[in-house]
């Protein structure tokens, strides 16, 4: 009795419920009390662990760029590339600073925080926007210039997010700290954009960080994403896609031979070499793998689109690669077998090639179910 009823149960429950109780357990014996017990016991882990599964819910959430909007939905891309859409419903709230706002501030290229339902791990609970600081002053957005006009400028970042600017009669340019004109700003460049306190989609000022004369001769290592008898675009590890012109004296190699240009194929890791005058003129293209019948070699990624024949999965650094499903093509989950039907949009996976094909799946392996 000790054990179970101590000082702070009573003074919890107070001395008239202890009265009440002990009568209770002297009418039904000790078989009866502890009966009682345990399913009052039981109760309480029941409701103690319903309380803990709900509130476990509370604060989760995913921070994302927003790519598409509506009235209905928001899609946001993560900053390792991968990208989710969420229903929005009349009990969705939207924040910003704190505050409450209409979902009109949810917009394209906006840095959001969703947190989902506890009923659905794919319905917006809340939508805070995570807005720039105040006045934006000293604060900016690197990436790559991927295209560039004398009223606006889209560049590339980390997570493969792409952001267009509009660039004004009052936008500066700098580099290595000293003004240049927007010529001095091409594709390819890696800048630092700095947004004005009126719009977040402006440029005040654009700062390129690493000019084409510093990267001369550096190399680059990238997947090889697109292919052609002029041209050769590879995407880096973090997300950032270059093309470069592919001449009459490019050098192709692989495992230290000289191969042919046909060697370079989409999915290859490749290092390229730009040539002394132009940093979009490859010189050399060394093909670096895959490595030798790819046994025990894989791509993680999380599954944008599947069908009964292919499977598409965006890496961390936000490249996007199609593989071909076969009849012999595996699938697991939790180290054990499943069907197909098992791999759908929204699962994190890794991919194994076969030793013939790199770009054929011989294994496709379930890391984390889609909640």
């Amino acid at each position: 009795m000790q054990r179970l009823f101590n000082s702070k149960s009573a003074r919890r429950v107070g001395v008239t419920g202890l009265i009440a109780v002990g009568t209770i357990l002297a009418s039904v014996g000790a078989a009866g009390a502890a009966n009682l017990s345990s399913q009052v016991n039981t109760k309480a882990s029941v409701q103690i662990s319903s309380a803990l599964k709900v509130k476990a819910n509370q604060g989760k959430g995913v921070n994302g760029i927003v790519t598409a909007s509506s009235s209905t939905s928001v899609t946001i891309t993560n900053s390792k590339g991968a990208s989710s859409t969420y229903a929005i419903t009349p009990t969705t709230t939207f924040t910003s600073d704190h505050k409450a706002v209409t979902s009109a501030a949810v917009t394209v290229g906006e840095l959001v925080r969703v947190v989902p339902t506890s009923a659905s791990a794919t319905t917006a609970a809340s939508i805070s926007v995570i807005a720039p600081p105040r006045n934006n002053e000293g604060h900016g957005v690197n990436g790559v210039v991927t295209a560039v006009s004398p009223t606006s400028l889209t560049i590339t970042r980390a997570a493969g997010v792409s952001t267009t600017y509009v660039v004004t009669s009052t936008t500066t340019f700098t580099s290595d700290h000293k003004a240049v004109t927007s010529a001095a700003v091409t594709v390819g460049e890696l800048v630092r954009v700095v947004p004005t306190s009126a719009s977040t989609t402006t440029a005040s000022s654009i700062s390129i960080l690493a000019n084409g004369a510093s990267r001369a001769k550096k190399v680059r290592d990238g997947v090889v994403t697109a292919t052609s008898t002029t041209s050769l675009t590879v995407t880096n590890a973090r997300g950032f896609s270059t093309t470069y012109v592919v001449s009459s004296t490019t050098r192709f190699t692989s495992d230290h031979r000289a191969v042919t240009s046909a060697a370079v194929t989409v999915g290859e890791l490749v290092r390229v070499e730009p040539t002394s005058a132009s940093v979009a003129t490859a010189s050399n293209i060394t093909v670096v793998g895959p490595k030798p019948v790819n046994q025990g070699h894989g791509v993680n990624g999380v599954v944008t689109a599947v069908t009964a024949t292919s499977l598409t999965i965006t890496s961390a650094a936000g490249v996007s690669t199609t593989y071909v499903v076969s009849s012999t093509t595996t699938f697991t989950s939790d180290h054990k077998a499943v069907t197909s039907a098992a791999v759908t949009v929204g699962e994190l996976v890794r991919v194994v090639p076969t030793s013939a094909s790199t770009t054929t799946a011989a294994s496709i392996a379930i890391l984390v179910s889609a909640l």
